[in-house]
């Protein structure tokens, strides 16, 4: 069975305690019926591989990225404000991560880490309705299924 919906869960429970500004949403921006001026994304994209662990024969190895995104809407033209936003959530949740008390396995046990990558990216738009910005990064895991 794989490990992502379990680790998918426990990213949104330590995020939501990490940003209590923030809704933070199990799935795209899309999963939300209403969205607010602050979220973030947990798992639009899942990029990764499962193999056969060739020592055992009977465990699977699944190694893949969740993709999180934090999102900014403001009304206004103050891009900056919105930037500064978008990257606070992206660092706050990153440092809840990697500095999670009960160690990389966010609590789920086993042999399971999750990992903050260093990439992030980060778009800006500006419309009518004010400026947006997101905030794109990733988390590595490497989980061990019997």
């Amino acid at each position: 069975m794989s490990s992502i919906p379990a680790v998918k869960a426990a990213l949104v429970t330590v995020l939501t305690a990490a940003l209590p500004s923030t809704q933070v949403i199990y799935g795209p921006r899309t999963a939300a019926t209403t969205l607010g001026p602050r979220a973030l994304t947990v798992g639009k994209i899942i990029e990764g591989t499962r193999e056969l662990d060739s020592l055992s024969g009977t465990t699977t190895v699944e190694q893949y990225t969740v993709e999180l995104t934090a999102l900014v809407s403001l009304s206004g033209t103050n891009q900056q404000a919105a930037d500064e936003l978008a990257l606070a959530d992206y660092q706050a949740a990153e440092l809840a991560i990697r500095e999670y008390p009960g160690g990389p396995d966010l609590g789920l046990g086993g042999t399971l880490q999750v990992l903050p990558l260093g990439e992030f990216e980060l778009e800006e738009i500006a419309d009518s309705d004010g400026r947006h910005v997101g905030v794109r990064f990733g988390v590595r895991v490497y989980a061990q299924n019997s």
